[in-house]
Formats: C-alpha cells, structure tokens, sequence
C-alpha cells in the first residue's frame, strides 16, 4: 500500500526555495493494517549561491504509530530519491541539478538509506526510545516511534532560480 502527502506544497516556495514531499508504502500487510505512517515535508527554504555562507540545514520527522499493546519493531528506509543514488541525491528543476542528502543523525555524518552502500536504516520499536528514533505513548491505545531526518544543501552549488524538488519513498517493514 503506497500513498502520496503533501505533493500541494510543491512549487510554493519562494524564488529559490526546495521542498522534499515524503512518500510511504508498508510492507507486512498483517502488522500494517493496526499501524499508520504520517510524513511531513521537508522545506529547505531558500538557496542563494551568493548569499548562502553554510550548508543549508533544515530537518523534519515521521511518525509510525501502532495499535497495539505491545511494542512493534519495524525498519524503516528511504528511497535515493530521482537522482537514483543516495550519494548524492538532487532536488531538480527542469535540467537543473542541487545536491542534498538526508541523514539519520543531527551531525549530517550517517546517510539515511536503505542500509546499502553506506547507507543506514531506521530500526526503532514503538513505544521505545533508541537508535535515534524517540518512543511514545499517546492518549488511547496507540504507541509511536517518532524518526527524525535531518537534510542538508552543501556549499557550492548554483542551480537555476526556482523551486527544486525530489520525491522520497518511505518503506517501513514489520
């Protein structure tokens, strides 16, 4: 089951500015029908090849949440997005071309992927709190795992004027 959030966003930033809309499909259908995904965008904001000093920071998080007692573990990893590769990925616009990544950790030092060439995945148990993800239990019968990504538009580019954008899938498995 795959479904698209947030693809509005897209094209509504302002001169210079990327989004990266998250994607998400579930694997293991039995564990998938009692647990949702919620996704939020990332925005970067506003790349200026002449005025952008530092790499361009911005993070975001999504949210599994399970209605179970107990805690479920689950993996989750992310697509290279339409670059293809995780090394680096590209917001694009038309034939233009900005590398970013995302990475599992605040320091911007471990690729989010799916585990290959130097990639890392999320294993997180909701409910629980480790292995960078922070575990949760809201009001009712659900517990959450809450999985931060943390992006960043590295020095050195000077890609068209206007909004630049990827599409990230995000696969969790139970």
């Amino acid at each position: 089951m795959c479904a698209a959030l947030d693809e509005r966003y897209v094209g509504l930033l302002p001169r210079g500015g990327v989004l990266l809309p998250l994607f998400f499909c579930f694997a293991g259908l039995a564990q998938a029908q009692d647990c949702r995904l919620t996704t939020n965008p990332l925005a970067f904001g506003t790349y200026d090849p002449v005025e952008t000093v530092a790499p361009l920071d911005a993070s975001t998080q999504f949210l599994v949440d399970c209605r179970d007692p107990s805690r479920v573990t689950f993996t989750a990893t992310l697509s290279p997005g339409n670059s293809g590769t995780y090394t680096p990925r590209e917001l694009r616009l038309g034939t233009s071309r900005l590398p970013y990544n995302l990475y599992r950790d605040a320091a911007r030092t471990i690729v989010f992927g799916d585990g290959t060439g130097g990639t890392q995945a999320a294993v997180c148990r909701t409910g629980t709190t480790g292995n960078g993800c922070t575990g949760s239990n809201p009001p009712g019968p659900d517990r959450r795992a809450t999985v931060p990504v943390y992006g960043r538009i590295p020095l050195g580019a000077d890609p068209a004027a206007g909004p630049h954008s990827d599409t990230i899938i995000v696969t969790v498995t139970f």
